[in-house]
This record gives structure tokens, C-alpha cells and sequence, in this order.
């Protein structure tokens, strides 16, 4: 309102915009010059609309024009429609009535209460004296819960309104109103009277509440998902009904879990993954609703910070030697994991003096990822010479990964002469005897220690070296393996020895004469019983007899089977023999027979043929000390 020669209103109305829990922007526009909606444009729900007023060259009298205020989603940007709110400027030359608060009068009272509540209205007018008048007060619903306690008969004066009678109120929103009458003036009459005061009740089932702080979550950028938090909602009266729900611009970061229908107190389980979100700060909220509660919608702030991915190293440092001009050494590898899992990464090689430091190999792999790093200091002289491997995003997009850097050191030795000593082993092994001692083997440097490995030639495989790798000064075992050797003759075997520190290698000769011990071609018998008794003398024709001795067969059991004459299939590939006769191998107990089969069978079937095995053995026959006894044939 404006009166003409009197000050222009200043001060801007606030016109607050919100939404039921989930946040919607606007677009606030109006469609008269007079008119002016601050910060126009675009903006969100909940907030202050400052509108103001310019009355120059507006007429005098009742002044319309609205603020038109275009809906849309936050999440999808689709139009919600649009909100049209009137605005009425009077302009005068007399004195016009002034009402404050212009906002509705709002009660809020809990169910069941019977208690009255007051508030005031303050009536002032443009010129020096208005008079004023009140009519009954209405109410849309609800009964009489309305009443005027105090009244001012002219301005300036208070309006004091109450409350009465809503003890048997249900819990909702009741509407009312007090219509002001002013007059005065040359004519009489005010041009904004009569001016009707807005009036609200709100019958509150309780009131909601939160003890949380706001919600804090922090994730890496392709990282595991960060554990989810509890929320709680309070009541400060009866257990009410409560709804919550996430809101985080549609973005799919936030969810709210067990929140439906809960009754206060109750928890809700916040939960946020911002495994597709790069990085950077998200804002949402926990929205909680109760019908007819008082600070309902209740709102619990959330952020998600999402991090660069982080990426870790199977090893803080690499460090290398390498003799100078020798050969490279071998390449490490290193292993690197963390998040994004899938992010392809580059590993970048940066070295002092010249390009020791090679491009590892893959020079970039999905993550997890393993290179190979490899140096070779080429024509470095002696030294210590160092470098770095940086592993990042290989496009470095939003900042997936913070870079990683692994220094890798290489240090360059004087070439040391490496020696053994002797340079040539010698061995003599004799079939079926034990394996010939070991031999000392001992390498050495001129300088000072240098590590070394020690190898015996794939084509030696009876060729033994222990240890394999030291240091120097150093002795090593060499031994002779003589298993699946069975023939006689001269073997011959090299034992190399190298180190990272020596550009030259030494190479040991192992020579091994093998011969054929009497085990396999001469039979010694130390005696010949009866099968029966077990007793010595002479054999007579088709008696059975049990021979004890050594070399008389091979040194493995040889088993055959009766064919249906009831002889042996097969020969352990030895005769016994009685004087121009040649006698078969009749039966031989296999060594694990028990006692008791070995009398009773013996007894039973002398002459069966059967499975038998051919070994001789050096004892002296005994009849009390069977089966150890065990005899090579039976004649």
C-alpha cells in the first residue's frame, strides 16, 4: 500500500515457497512494472521469495497483478505446473490500513489440549487516525474455536485473537478468519478496508524430532561401499507414524531403508553408494514425515564425499644391482590394487643419468594391474643411481586415482671376478652300492661379498648341488644321485655359477665312471636246506630245497602266474641248477606273508607255482627265525 506524499514502502515481503519434503525448483516471474520478485530466476523449495514494490506512476486504487511461479522436478526437469499468486497494491491519497503480520495468523495446538492460545496483530494506518471496527470471528470447521480477546477501537492499536474450545479437536488444519472495518478520512472511507485477517489452526497429533547429527560418508571413487548409518526419529508426545525417504536430486547415490509406517522412536538405515559418481561433494537429505506433527517434514542433511580412487604398491621400494657391464639382472614385479577395480593405469619410468630405468612391461594394465620393472645401467659407471615408477589413471579423467610413486633404486658394482675351486669334480660309483660321498665345491670373490647362483645342467639329472644360491665366500655340496643309472660307463655334467656382480660366469666339469658291481652277474650262495626241515645237506633228486645268498636274482619281486599246466608264467630271469639238470623256480613266500601261511601252505602244496620272488638273502638258515629267513628258490 502506498499514500500518495507519504514515504515509499522499503522494505521488501517475503513470500516463503516450500514443498511437501522433497525439495522443487522454480522459475518466478510477474506481469506489471510496478511489480518487482527479487532473485528472480531460478530456485529451490524450501525458501524466501523477497517481493517489493515500486508505486511511482502507478493510480490511485486497488492495483492487481500476480507473481506467476513455473513448477518443475529437481530430478527430471519435467513442468509440475505453475502457481499464481495476487498481489494488490492500493494507492491513495487518504490514509490506507496497515496490517502486520500480512501472513496468516497461525495456532498450533496438540490434541486434546484445552489450553488457549493468544496472538497479536498490530493495526496501524498511513495518516494520523483511523477508526476500526471487528466482526464476529469465522471458521470454516471445526466449531467456534475462534475468539477476539482484545480489539483497538482506531489505530495504531493490537489485535489480540485466541484460541477456545479445541480440547475435542482431531488432529488436522482448521481455517478461519477476522474481517477489520477502518474509516476515516475526507471521505470517509479507507480504500483497503475492509481487510480480512487470515487465520490457522493447526491440531498437532505431537511433534517429531532428531537427535542426529548430519550424515557424513565418505567413498572412493570406485572403492567398496561405505557402511550405513542410523538415523533416528523421536516423538515428543504419543508413538506416532512416521514415513521417511532419501532425497539426493535424482542422482541414485542415497536410499533409506526400514522406514515405512515405523513408529517413533524409531532408527532408519541410511545407506549411500557412489561407486558411479566422480569425484567431489554430494549433498541429499533424510526426509521424514508425520501427519499432523509438528516440524513435520523433518529433514536430516547427508553428504557423500567421493574421493580419487587410491591405488597401492606390492612393495614401498624396488632396489636392483647389477655389476658393471654385466648383464641386466632380472625384472621385479610389481603388483598394484585398490580402486577403481578396472581403471586402466599407466606406469611411467623416470630416472637420473640416462634411461636406466626401461618402461615396465605391460606399460599399462587394468586395475589390479602387475608390471614388470626392469633396469639395466649399460655403460653407468659404479654407483647408486635412482628413480621412480608413477602409476596413474591413463587418461587422468576427473581425477580417478592420486597418482602413486615407487622410487627404484640401482646400484652399479665393479665387475668382481667370480672362482671356484676345484674346477673339476670326479666320482665313481659302482651299481647296487651306495652313492659316493659328497664333495666340497668352494666359490669365492676377490673383493668383497657378491651373491651368486649355483646349476647343475639339464642334462646331469644325477647331478646334485646344495645350497644353490649364497654368498660369497661360500661352500657348496655336490653330489651324485645315482637312481635310474644301470649301466656302466663315463657321465659327464657342468655346474654353472653366475653373479649379478661378475660379467663372467664360472663353469665347474663333473665327471662319473659307473660299473657294474657283482650284484648283478655273480650269485653268491651261502646255503641250501631242505624246504621241509630246514635242514642242510645233500639235495636229492625232487627234493625242495630253499637257497639263501645274494646276486642270485634281480633286486625287485618278480611275480608270475600258474597257467593250466599249473607252472609259472614267468621268470624272474635266474636258474638254479643240480648238475646237468636245470630246475624252475618252484615258490618263493613274498615278503609279507604271516607266519602262519608260510608253514601251512608251505606244507600243503609244495609244489604249487605261484607268485614268488627271486631276491637272495646273506643269512645263515634258521628254522626259528622264518619268514625273516627268506629263501631265493625252492627246488
Amino acid at each position: 500500500m502506498y499514500q500518495y506524499n507519504r514515504p515509499v514502502p522499503q522494505l521488501p515481503q517475503d513470500l516463503l515457497l516450500t514443498s511437501n519434503g522433497i525439495p522443487l525448483g522454480y522459475t518466478a516471474t510477474s506481469n506489471a512494472p510496478w511489480l518487482t520478485a527479487i532473485d528472480q530466476g531460478n530456485g529451490a523449495t524450501d525458501g524466501f521469495l523477497k517481493v517489493s514494490v515500486d508505486p511511482a506512476g502507478v493510480p490511485t486504487g486497488a492495483n492487481q497483478s500476480k507473481i506467476s511461479i513455473s513448477v518443475r522436478s529437481l530430478v527430471t526437469g519435467a513442468s509440475l505446473g505453475t502457481v499464481v499468486v495476487p498481489v494488490t497494491l492500493y494507492v491513495d491519497t487518504t490514509g490506507l490500513l496497515a496490517v502486520n503480520p500480512l501472513l496468516p495468523v497461525v495456532f498450533t495446538v496438540p490434541a486434546g489440549s484445552g489450553a488457549s492460545q493468544r496472538q497479536d496483530v498490530q493495526l496501524t494506518s498511513t495518516s494520523d487516525f483511523i477508526m476500526l471496527s471487528f466482526g464476529t470471528p469465522k471458521t470454516d470447521s471445526g466449531g467456534d474455536w475462534l475468539s477476539i480477546l482484545a480489539q483497538p477501537s482506531a489505530t495504531s492499536g493490537t489485535l489480540t485473537l485466541t484460541t477456545v474450545r479445541t480440547a475435542a479437536l482431531a488432529p488436522g488444519k482448521y481455517t478461519g478468519s477476522v474481517t477489520v472495518t477502518a474509516t476515516g478520512g475526507p471521505s470517509g472511507t479507507i480504500l483497503d478496508s475492509p481487510y480480512v485477517i487470515q487465520v490457522v489452526l493447526q491440531v498437532t497429533s505431537g511433534s517429531i524430532s532428531t537427535n542426529s547429527l548430519p550424515l557424513q560418508f565418505v567413498q572412493a571413487a570406485g572403492g567398496p561401499i561405505p557402511q550405513p548409518q542410523l538415523a533416528t526419529i523421536r516423538n515428543d508426545g504419543p508413538a506416532l507414524n512416521f514415513f521417511a525417504t532419501g532425497y539426493d536430486y535424482g542422482l541414485g547415490w542415497l536410499s533409506v531403508s526400514g522406514a515405512t509406517g515405523s513408529v517413533t522412536t524409531g532408527d532408519v538405515r541410511v545407506s549411500v553408494d557412489g561407486s558411479r559418481l566422480t569425484p567431489g561433494l554430494y549433498k541429499g537429505l533424510v526426509i521424514g514425515t508425520s501427519p499432523f506433527a509438528t516440524r513435520s517434514p523433518l529433514t536430516i542433511p547427508v553428504t557423500l564425499t567421493v574421493t580419487p580412487g587410491a591405488v597401492f604398491a606390492s612393495a614401498a621400494r624396488l632396489i636392483f644391482t647389477q655389476a658393471a657391464g654385466a648383464p641386466a639382472p632380472q625384472p621385479q614385479p610389481l603388483t598394484i590394487t585398490g580402486s577403481p577395480n578396472g581403471l586402466v593405469l599407466v606406469a611411467t619410468p623416470a630416472g637420473d643419468n640416462g634411461s636406466w630405468l626401461k618402461t615396465p612391461v605391460p606399460a599399462s594394465a587394468p586395475l589390479p594391474a602387475t608390471f614388470q620393472v626392469s633396469v639395466d645401467a649399460g655403460s653407468l659407471p659404479a654407483g647408486t643411481y635412482t628413480g621412480k615408477l608413477t602409476i596413474t589413471d591413463i587418461t587422468d579423467k576427473d581425477n580417478a586415482v592420486t597418482p602413486l610413486s615407487v622410487p627404484v633404486t640401482l646400484t652399479v658394482f665393479p665387475s668382481q671376478p667370480l672362482n671356484a675351486a676345484p674346477l673339476t669334480l670326479t666320482f665313481n660309483y659302482t651299481t647296487g652300492q651306495p652313492a659316493p660321498a659328497s664333495q666340497p665345491l668352494q666359490i669365492f670373490s676377490a673383493a668383497f661379498t657378491i651373491p651368486f647362483t649355483a646349476e647343475a645342467s639339464n642334462s646331469a639329472p644325477w647331478l646334485q648341488v646344495t645350497p644353490v644360491s649364497g654368498n660369497t665366500p661360500s661352500t657348496l655340496a655336490i653330489s651324485i644321485d645315482p637312481r635310474g643309472i644301470t649301466t656302466a660307463g663315463n657321465l659327464f655334467g657342468l655346474i654353472r655359477i653366475t653373479s649379478p656382480n661378475s660379467v663372467t660366469a664360472v663353469t665347474v666339469s663333473v665327471n662319473l665312471t659307473v660299473s657294474i658291481g657283482a650284484t648283478t652277474g655273480s650269485p653268491t650262495v651261502n646255503a641250501i636246506v631242505n624246504a621241509g626241515s630246514y635242514q642242510g645237506g645233500s639235495v636229492s633228486p625232487g627234493e625242495n630245497v630253499v637257497i639263501f645268498g645274494t646276486g642270485i636274482g634281480p633286486a625287485d619281486l618278480v611275480y608270475g602266474n600258474l597257467n593250466a599246466a599249473g607252472r609259472s608264467t614267468r621268470s624272474p630271469g635266474a636258474r638254479a641248477c643240480y648238475s646237468t639238470a636245470s630246475s624252475r623256480p618252484l615258490f618263493t613266500p613274498p615278503h609279507s606273508r604271516p607266519a602262519s601261511w608260510c608253514r601251512t601252505g608251505w606244507r600243503a602244496a609244495p609244489r604249487q607255482r605261484s607268485a614268488w620272488n627271486t631276491w637272495g638273502f646273506p643269512e645263515t638258515p634258521s628254522p626259528t627265525t622264518w619268514p625273516p629267513q627268506r629263501p631265493a628258490f625252492a627246488l
